[in-house]
């Protein structure tokens, strides 16, 4: 790649003239045509550079924002899906849970019932007792 100063000074001293063109230098000596062809490539390919260079660091730079932000969102979905597992597995609980307060309260209403015909029964005997009866 050409350096900076040596593509200005080529500009400045020798493309900015009129007359320096592969037709006049040809024509002059065809051993300097081409090498002036030659010349001028090398400058316009040197300056495209310059220009493309800027572009491709910055697509570097995308690239490698691109694979750190890759990386996160990796790293999110496994958050996400360690995160969904613990709902499903709190949910599983959760409904157990619902499940044996049913039951405790299915099992307290019957100790109930059966306490209150207990005191219906013992208080029964009690009147029976009380008025001689057995």
């Amino acid at each position: 790649m050409i350096r900076d100063d040596i593509r200005e000074q080529m500009n400045k001293k020798y493309l900015s003239n009129p007359d320096y063109t592969f037709e006049k230098i040809n024509k002059a000596s065809q051993a300097c045509g081409p090498m002036v062809k030659w010349a001028i490539a090398q400058v316009s390919y040197a300056e495209m550079l310059r220009k493309v260079d800027p572009l491709r660091q910055e697509l570097s730079s995308l690239e490698n924002q691109a694979a750190e932000n890759q990386k996160k969102a990796d790293a999110t979905n496994a958050l996400i899906a360690d995160l969904e597992a613990s709902i499903a597995q709190y949910t599983a609980e959760y409904a157990q849970l619902i499940s044996q307060a049913q039951s405790i309260k299915t099992d307290a209403e019957l100790v109930e019932a059966k306490v209150s015909l207990s005191y219906l029964v013992f208080g029964f005997k009690r009147l029976t007792i009380l008025n001689g009866y057995r």
